[in-house]
């Protein structure tokens, strides 16, 4: 090695690793993340990094964030477009240092010895993470406990964990220091809205310890803008939904022996039903009342009623291609059902993108019982969606009795076309970006002549 490179070598310095890292998501947080920031900053555990990851922000937060950046290096600052809060996380944790790693959304602060506190029990005790109390506090100053811890528990098993975070009822990352081994493989969904609770439930499946920390709090601000975000959209229910479905999945993959979880709550203006993994209950002025035993079903079943009636029976079941195509893009795993009163059979069975075709026969299934036979016999409960095309009063009938989450009805005389149509509910209900597929036909189907329609369309296709 030469002189010189020798004293490059000596002068340079060994960068400093931080004890913990705190990640913060910020997006259009101007009013409050300077409170956030300086709780941080004034920590009396002073060995942290505070990751700051701008989420697209179009007001004045940047400018807060780098005015405290300049005066504290220990503040790094991340920009990028805005992918919302899962993936402005995930940015975090790629490039965080700390030995330990702690989540703060901006919105809210914490005491000025958090830190501190659950970074001293977290060793002492050699536990995986240690967990502080929560406070929800409204613009009003009114505030609610989500959890007091008053003392030093030890907590073991996975059960144990996620009822001493109150899960299911509660799913939040923050509140929480971790080891920085347990978050390894472990991310959050992006672009949802619900995205903590698969997230804790992958963490805690990395933890075997807990300590509850006692005298020391997180306080989580209920500003009109963050509860603007649980407003009850198409979009954030499938969100909700979608990410308690694959926690139930994630805990059956990894034979994790759990307890009843909360799958959905539906609540009415008196009665309030909560859905479990095998059964529904039903409370009445927050009294149960029943207890019905009905398996959720995890696969999505997409049931469309009756093909369009046009002339060409070809062309009825092409219309509806693009809609079947789109719903296995978006739904990979779903099953797209067709339910037909026309004898379109053979036509039905060659689309490509259709799991089942199943034929109403009156004549099979004469009269009101006949009808109502048919409903019970169906192989199919509990349909995610049914799109209704010829709408008509047992088509209503039909999603109703198989329990339908959501029932779109083509309006009629509509001047759009109906694939288009189609497209635009199916839009409203997933948030998508959808595709105009061309139709795609099954090669291997002998039972029936094809028409010349059918045999140019595949063409195309291929």
């Amino acid at each position: 090695m030469s002189e010189a490179s020798q004293a490059t070598e000596t002068n340079k310095t060994p960068v400093k690793i931080p004890e913990v890292s705190i990640i913060v998501p910020v997006y259009n947080a101007e009013k409050y993340i300077e409170r956030c920031l300086n709780s941080l900053l004034t920590q009396t555990f002073g060995d942290i990094e505070i990751i700051v990851i701008n989420d697209g922000s179009t007001d004045k937060s940047m400018s807060v964030i780098e005015r405290l950046a300049g005066e504290d290096d220990r503040i790094k600052i991340i920009e990028q477009a805005n992918k919302k809060r899962g993936a402005a996380r995930n940015r975090g944790l790629e490039i965080a240092k700390g030995n330990f790693i702690a989540f703060v959304d901006a919105n809210d602060w914490v005491d000025i010895d958090y830190i501190e506190k659950l970074h001293y029990c977290l060793k002492k005790h050699d536990t995986d993470i240690s967990v502080a109390s929560v406070v929800r506090i409204k613009p009003s100053g009114k505030f609610k406990r989500y959890s007091n811890y008053k003392e030093e528990i030890f907590y073991t098993g996975f059960n144990n964990l996620a009822k001493t975070l109150k899960m299911p009822e509660r799913w939040q990352v923050w509140g929480i220091l971790y080891k920085k081994e347990v978050l390894e493989n472990v991310s959050f969904e992006e672009d949802v809205c619900y995205e903590d609770a698969e997230f804790l439930t992958k963490a805690l499946h990395n933890t075997k310890t807990l300590i509850t920390v006692p005298n020391v709090k997180y306080y989580c601000f209920a500003d009109n803008f963050s509860i603007m975000r649980f407003i009850r959209t198409a979009a954030k229910i499938e969100d909700k939904i979608n990410s308690k479905i694959n926690v139930v999945k994630f805990m059956k993959e990894n034979n994790i022996k759990f307890q009843d979880f909360l799958i959905e709550k539906e609540k009415n203006l008196y009665c309030t039903i909560k859905h479990y993994q095998n059964r529904k209950d039903f409370y009445l002025f927050g009294f149960k009342i029943a207890s019905k035993e009905e398996k959720y079903q995890f696969q999505k079943t997409f049931l469309i009623i009756n093909a369009p009636k046009v002339d060409d029976p070809n062309e009825s079941i092409i219309s509806i291609s693009p809609l079947c195509q789109n719903i296995k893009m978006v739904y990979p795993d779903s099953n797209v059902v067709l339910l037909i009163h026309n004898n379109n059979f053979d036509e039905a069975i060659k689309l490509d993108c259709i799991d089942d075709v199943i034929l109403y026969n009156e004549d099979e299934y004469p009269g009101y019982f006949g009808f109502i036979n048919f409903v019970k016999e169906f192989v199919y409960k509990n349909i995610h969606t049914a799109f209704i095309i010829d709408d008509n009063f047992k088509s209503c009938i039909i999603a109703k009795m198989l329990n339908s989450k959501y029932v779109f009805r083509l309006k009629k005389n509509s001047k759009i076309p109906q694939d288009e149509e189609l497209m635009n509910l199916f839009q409203k209900l997933t948030h998508k970006k959808l595709i105009n597929f061309t139709p795609k036909f099954k090669t291997n189907n002998s039972n029936s002549a094809k028409t010349e329609n059918v045999q140019k369309l595949e063409q195309e296709s291929v």
